[in-house]
């Protein structure tokens, strides 16, 4: 499977050592001989819409481990992940192929590093481009060798996370024509009104309960409100802002630019 990317990697310490930083939301890991293995359960958070990293404590196997690849599969349906390939054994022939159904999508991470014994860290992930208000199944894998040059697979156990919702469920204007038409994940838009009318008034109503909603007319002043009157000379256009906060931070921003006929 071809790499999924948006793909980043860092490094990071926790106690000793240093473990690497990935691509990946993860629940709790398989506890295999010869490996790197995981401690306590992941953390999920919404860093963006359509973005969420996890965060996953680890700790290296009682020898010296090199690791080679690392990665995430996910998909909407539970199944498909679930019934990623095993192998059967810890001990496997490197490409180590990971059977995957098709639709399931693969962060991958090429890279040899060497891991100490007992080293402990956090695996962390960023999975981009995800849908906002859908729950998305994930599960981590690494692959890696031991001091022996023995090769080891890990595949964790199957997480999941419903994505933040801070889009609008509507957008009305109370003249003109709005194209194209609404739709929750479309962001800009375009209100063209009649030479005769001075005025659109643009309504929003947030979908995630408990959003809160700011609109500016150009550079001007951002206003709590979900209603905007914005008028405009004949010939000229103006651009109405609107930002989409979800309770948990996460912000979503949409634009509509009114133009009058001359």
């Amino acid at each position: 499977m071809a790499p999924y990317p948006d793909t980043t990697s860092h490094w990071t310490k926790r106690g000793s050592g240093k473990l690497p930083v990935l691509i990946v939301l993860l629940a709790l890991s398989l506890m295999l001989s010869g490996c790197i293995t995981g401690a306590g359960t992941p953390a999920y958070t919404d860093t963006a819409l359509g973005t969420v990293r996890a965060a996953q404590g680890v700790t290296a196997a009682n020898d010296s481990q090199t690791l080679d690849e690392y990665g995430l599969f996910y998909s909407t349906d539970s199944a498909d992940v679930v019934a990623i390939d095993q192998g059967g054994s810890s001990s496997v022939v490197l490409p180590a192929t990971i059977v995957t159904n098709p639709d399931v999508k693969q962060v991958r991470v090429i890279l040899t590093q060497s891991i100490s014994a007992n080293q402990v860290g956090t695996l962390t992930v960023n999975a981009k481009r995800l849908t906002p208000g859908t729950t998305y199944y994930f599960r981590l894998y690494s692959i890696g060798r031991d001091s022996g040059g023995n090769v080891w697979r890990t595949l964790y156990a199957v997480g999941s996370h419903t994505t933040s919702n801070p889009t609008l469920k509507s957008l009305t204007r109370s003249k003109g024509t709005l194209t194209p038409s609404f739709s929750k994940t479309t962001y800009s838009y375009k209100n063209v009104i009649s030479r005769y009318t001075s005025s659109s008034r643009i309504t929003v109503v947030p979908t995630l309960s408990g959003s809160s909603v700011e609109m500016r007319i150009g550079t001007g002043a951002w206003s709590t409100v979900r209603s905007k009157l914005v008028s405009v000379t004949r010939g000229h256009s103006k651009t109405l802002y609107i930002k989409v906060t979800a309770p948990d931070g996460i912000v979503a921003n949409y634009t509509v630019v009114v133009s009058r006929k001359s």
